[in-house]
C-alpha cells in the first residue's frame, strides 16, 4: 500500500502520519504546495518541487502582460497540474487530503473525480476554518491584522465553505472532521480527535517550587484568533494585583523554539476561544510535561462526542474564567503535581500509545463505528476565535443584511434555532421574513 498526504501540513500531524506509517512498513509521502512557516516536516521532495513549479508557472499566467506569455504558462501549468495527478493516481492506493486542497488550483475539488474513476481510496480531512460556517469564525469576518470583510466577501465565502463539504460527502470515502465545526456537512465523519495525540516525543517538566515565579508561555499562530489580547489582559490583571508572572508570548518563531521554550515553562496556554480540546500546541505542551490551558464554550459537545477515558488532560475552561484559573494555580502548588500526574496517565494510556494503529487503520479502511459522529447531534453555535458576545452581535447584523435563510441553516433545525437565539440576545430584530436583499439574491440565481 502507498498513501499520500498533501498538500497543507497541519501543525505536523500529517509528518507524523507519514513517520509512522512508514515505521509499520507502508509506504507513505507528504507533497505540499510550500514549506511549512513553523519547520514542520521534512524539506520538500520531488513531488512537492514538481507541483510547486506548476503553480509558479499558474502564477505567470495571472501575472504577464504579454498574452503569448499567459498562453505559454498556462500550457506549462497545465502540464504540469495534468502529469503529477495522473503518475500519483497511477502511483497511490490512498490519497489524503486536508483543508479541501487538491492538485487543482482553480477546481480543487475537480480532481476528486480522477482519483474516483482509478478507484482509488480518498480521505477528506478538515480541522477548523475550512468547513466552520464563516459567520461564526473570526478568520470569516477579518483578514489577519483585523481588516473587516465585506458582507459580500463573507457570503462569498459561506457559498465556498458549502460548496466545499458538499463536494468532498459526494466524493471521498471517509471524511474526518470536527464534530463542533460539521455544521454543513450531512453524512457521518469521522471524529478527528481519534488522531489528536499525534506529538509523540516526551519529555518531563521541571517541578515547579513553592515561591517562585509562574512562568507562563502562550504561541499563537494568530493572535486575533487565539484569543491573544484576553491572556495579556488577564495577566497584567493578576500583575496587578502583586502576583509574581513570568508571561512570554512567542510568535512566527519556528517550532524548535516554541518546543525549547516550552520546556522551560511551568504552564501554557493554547487558545482562549477554541472549538477543539487539543489542537497542535496543546499537544506539544503535553508531551513536555507542562499543563495546558484551553479556553472555549462548547466542552459540553466535546465530552458527548468521546469517551472519558479519550479525552486529553488540558485543562478546559470558559474564556472569562481565565484569571479565576490561574489564582487557583499560583495559589496551590501541588495542582502542578496533580496535573503532571494526569499528563503521566494519558501518555500510558491505550489513547495515545494506540494512535499509530489508528492511523494504519484508517487509510486501510478499517474504521470502527464507534469512530463516527453524526453531525446533526452537535448543533453548536459560537464557533471559533469570538468571545460569545461578539459571536451573537456579528450573527445578528449577518441575519438582518442577508435574512435568516442567508445563513444555509435549513438542514439543521435545532442549530438553527440556536443560530436565531443567540442572534436575538445581541438586542437586534432577527426578522422572520426574507429580506429584500435575500429576495434580490434568489431572484437572480
Amino acid at each position: 500500500m502507498r498513501v499520500f498526504f498533501g498538500f497543507t501540513e497541519i501543525a505536523g500531524m500529517f509528518s507524523s502520519m507519514v513517520r509512522e506509517l512508514e515505521g509499520q512498513g507502508i509506504a507513505a509521502s507528504l507533497v505540499t504546495f510550500a514549506d511549512h512557516p513553523f519547520g514542520y516536516g521534512k524539506k520538500a521532495g520531488l513531488l512537492s518541487k514538481w507541483i510547486r513549479l506548476g503553480r509558479a508557472w499558474r502564477a505567470k499566467v495571472y501575472t504577464s502582460s504579454n498574452p503569448l506569455h499567459r498562453v505559454f504558462y498556462h500550457a506549462l501549468a497545465s502540464l504540469a497540474k495534468g502529469s503529477c495527478l495522473l503518475w500519483c493516481a497511477l502511483w497511490y492506493d490512498v490519497f489524503v487530503l486536508a483543508y479541501g486542497t487538491s492538485f487543482s488550483e482553480r477546481r480543487p475539488m475537480a480532481d476528486l473525480r480522477v482519483l474516483r474513476f482509478f478507484r482509488r481510496r480518498i480521505i477528506c480531512v478538515f480541522v477548523g476554518t475550512d468547513h466552520r460556517p464563516s459567520y461564526l469564525d473570526r478568520i470569516g469576518y477579518e483578514r489577519e491584522g483585523g481588516a473587516a470583510v465585506s458582507v459580500g466577501e463573507l457570503e462569498a465565502q459561506l457559498d465556498a465553505v458549502t460548496r466545499r463539504v458538499s463536494l468532498v460527502e459526494k466524493y471521498a470515502d471517509v471524511v474526518v472532521a470536527n464534530p463542533l465545526t460539521s455544521q454543513f456537512h450531512k453524512r457521518h465523519a469521522v471524529n478527528i480527535e481519534w488522531f489528536a495525540p499525534y506529538k509523540r516525543d516526551q519529555h518531563e517538566a521541571p517541578k515547579r517550587e513553592r515561591g517562585t515565579r509562574l512562568k507562563i508561555v502562550h504561541a499563537p499562530s494568530w493572535p486575533e484568533f487565539k484569543g491573544s489580547d484576553l491572556v495579556a489582559e488577564t495577566i497584567a490583571v493578576l500583575r496587578a494585583e502583586g502576583r509574581e508572572i513570568d508571561y512570554t508570548e512567542i510568535k512566527g518563531r519556528p517550532n524548535h523554539e516554541v518546543l525549547q521554550l516550552l520546556s522551560q515553562s511551568d504552564l501554557a496556554i493554547d487558545q482562549m476561544f477554541s472549538d477543539r480540546p487539543m489542537a497542535g500546541f496543546a499537544a506539544e505542551s503535553l508531551c513536555q510535561g507542562v499543563p495546558c490551558v484551553v479556553g472555549g464554550y462548547g466542552w459540553e459537545f466535546v465530552e458527548k462526542a468521546m469517551p472519558a477515558s479519550c479525552l486529553p488532560p488540558t485543562i478546559r475552561i470558559a474564556p472569562d474564567d481565565l484569571a479565576k484559573l490561574l489564582r487557583e494555580v499560583m495559589d496551590d502548588p501541588a495542582r502542578f503535581e496533580r496535573e503532571r500526574e494526569r499528563i503521566r496517565a494519558y501518555m500510558q494510556s491505550p489513547y495515545f500509545t494506540d494512535w499509530g494503529a489508528r492511523v494504519a487503520r484508517l487509510v486501510r479502511g478499517d474504521v470502527p463505528p464507534e469512530w463516527y459522529f453524526e453531525p446533526a447531534d452537535y448543533p453548536y453555535a459560537l464557533g471559533g476565535g469570538l468571545h460569545e458576545s461578539e459571536v451573537a452581535r456579528r450573527l445578528a447584523s449577518f441575519v438582518s443584511e442577508c435574512g435568516p435563510r442567508g445563513i444555509h441553516a435549513e438542514h439543521f433545525p435545532a442549530w438553527r434555532e440556536r443560530l436565531l437565539s443567540l442572534a436575538s440576545t445581541a438586542g437586534a430584530s432577527v426578522p422572520p421574513y426574507v429580506t429584500a436583499r435575500e429576495a434580490n439574491r434568489h431572484a437572480a440565481m
